[in-house]
């Protein structure tokens, strides 16, 4: 390989990398988190794509599918997606064939820029589905709202796209002044050296969930592995 050929492909490489740094991720965000799927019904799954977590991101093709990972590859579905009624929204529809533990993946259609939900559980709807914890249903919202997708934190096996916000691994907060800072994340500037927060219009169930999950995170994961 001469030296200029070499030199290029090296130059293409640092560029997509840069573009990536820089551009080329955005935040997925789910509107409605299901507590679980029933087998044969269909799931809507409503999110918005959001470029660094502010600009919405219209024009997009993204894909939803799900996977059953007991049960070997063999156990996939794919749903469909069509445009929300805003620029950036968009909404996934879905339908497992079978009863157990199901990963829905959500594909932005923007880069890497992909979210993972956590494990849901199927059932036939012929039992009683077991309710979440306040703090287990918070750990749901911090992937499915896209907090994991710039916050560090220990338990979670998706990580953070960027690093372009604290680690939230062990800290814990007043509850009052988080509700608020969840509510209205302007109440205080950015953290020195990080972007600024994006508001995610939680509502107040969804707030005391995260609330829940962040002051108790280390335990409610230990819990659930």
């Amino acid at each position: 390989m001469s030296r200029r050929l070499a030199f290029l492909l090296i130059a293409a490489v640092t560029i997509a990398g840069s573009a990536f740094a820089f551009g080329g991720w955005a935040v997925i965000t789910v509107r409605d988190v299901p507590d679980h799927l029933t087998v044969g019904q269909p799931t809507t799954i409503a999110f918005s794509v959001r470029q660094h977590g502010q600009t919405p991101l219209g024009g997009l093709v993204p894909s939803i599918e799900a996977r059953q990972a007991s049960a070997g590859a063999g156990a996939f579905v794919r749903g469909a997606v069509r445009a929300g009624a805003k620029d950036g929204e968009y909404v996934g529809t879905l339908a497992v064939p079978k009863a157990g533990e199901w990963r829905v993946t959500i594909r932005s259609g923007f880069g890497r820029s992909d979210l993972a939900l956590l494990p849901l559980q199927a059932t036939d709807g012929r039992g009683a589905v077991a309710a979440l914890t306040a703090a287990e249903r918070g750990r749901h919202l911090f992937v499915a709202k896209g907090c994991v997708m710039c916050h560090e934190r220990a338990g979670l096996e998706t990580k953070p796209m960027a690093a372009v916000a604290p680690d939230l691994t062990g800290r814990t907060f007043d509850p009052a002044y988080l509700a608020l800072w969840l509510a209205n994340p302007r109440i205080r500037p950015p953290t020195k050296g990080y972007g600024e927060m994006p508001n995610l219009g939680l509502s107040q169930q969804e707030i005391a969930a995260l609330s829940a999950f962040i002051n108790d995170g280390t335990r409610v994961a230990a819990r659930q592995q």
